[in-house]
């Protein structure tokens, strides 16, 4: 069996993760975490008429970023009203981590339905401001778990070269579909602002066609392998 480390799911699995809470690409000193309420609410007036909600969207981004790390206190704010839960979600979800878990395809999903079912309020979206893609050798293990038993688990032995090549096959196929999705999703972010991509897998054409086109000011790829050599003008970047 061939091994191509660019190519390879394998790869993830026994490479290092760069953690995205140390990273500051793209990201100025002095900059709030949370976009401010009147951006996400993509001009909507805000529904309530309660005091705190009267106060300008820069203290109340102040406010909510105070509470950045209390979990339990933040959604115990999204439960308050449609204004409220969409101020929470300016903090829980200013900053994405695409890490090849369950819960960060689930969120991929749905950003995706989100943007096609044209919802009549702002949805999570409109909240993110800085994406890190960065697949956990965890997560990626767990996923193609029969593909990491043919090689580090205690009967790996028993697998022939031909059968790990099937498993390696499938595992690329089923990557390449999640990173797709995972790409239209950030690709459908109205206020992205900085686009981090940790995974040194090989990128494709359709992975240039769609982020070249997306929000992000800063986009910073860590090393990838490219399939194939193009040159960065339209059609497949945008002319302008």
């Amino acid at each position: 069996m061939k091994f191509d480390f660019y190519r390879d799911v394998l790869s993830l699995i026994m490479g290092k993760l760069g953690l995205p809470g140390a990273d500051n690409f793209g990201r100025e000193s002095n900059q709030r975490r949370s976009l401010l309420l009147d951006t996400v609410m993509q001009g909507r007036r805000r529904a309530s008429s309660c005091k705190l909600l009267q106060l300008p969207a820069e203290i109340l981004a102040d406010i909510v970023d105070l509470l950045a790390d209390d979990r339990a206190s933040l959604e115990s704010l999204a439960l308050v009203n449609s204004d409220c839960q969409q101020l929470a979600r300016c903090c829980q979800f200013a900053e994405v981590n695409f890490d090849y878990s369950l819960e960060a395809k689930q969120l991929a999903s749905q950003l995706v339905e989100d943007k096609s079912s044209q919802l009549s309020k702002p949805g999570i979206g409109a909240c993110i401001r800085r994406v890190t893609f960065a697949s956990h050798p965890h997560h990626v293990a767990h996923t193609h778990r029969e593909l990491y038993e043919s090689f580090y688990g205690d009967g790996a032995q028993s697998f022939a070269v031909e059968q790990r090549q099937v498993l390696s096959d499938e595992a690329r196929e089923e990557y390449v579909v999640a990173r797709a999705a995972a790409v239209e999703a950030i690709s459908s972010l109205p206020n992205l602002e900085t686009l981090s991509w940790r995974d040194q897998f090989s990128l494709d054409k359709n992975f240039f066609e769609r982020i070249t086109r997306c929000s992000a000011q800063h986009i910073d790829l860590n090393r990838p392998a490219i399939d194939d050599a193009w040159s960065l003008t339209p059609p497949l970047t945008p002319s302008t």
